[in-house]
């Protein structure tokens, strides 16, 4: 398990901070885009693993129509 340290923003500010054990970036990233969905107090976040930025994800990137998504044969 790898530690991660995700730092929730509002209005440029760092809001909340919390640490996760998950077994890789794609986990956190999962995880965290759960969070960000439930909780609008947060549009953006920040995920670190000790000195490497892994993401920086916002609210509006995450939004992703279904009618939209181009369906592969």
């Amino acid at each position: 398990m790898t530690d991660y340290r995700c730092y929730f923003i509002s209005g440029g500010t760092i809001q909340a901070v919390r640490i996760f054990a998950c077994a890789g970036d794609h986990e956190i990233i999962l995880k965290v885009k759960g969070i960000l969905h439930a909780h609008p107090e947060y549009p953006a976040v920040e995920i670190w693993n000790g000195m490497r930025l892994v993401a920086k994800l916002t609210k509006d990137a995450l939004k992703i129509r279904s009618d939209k998504v181009e369906r592969l044969p």
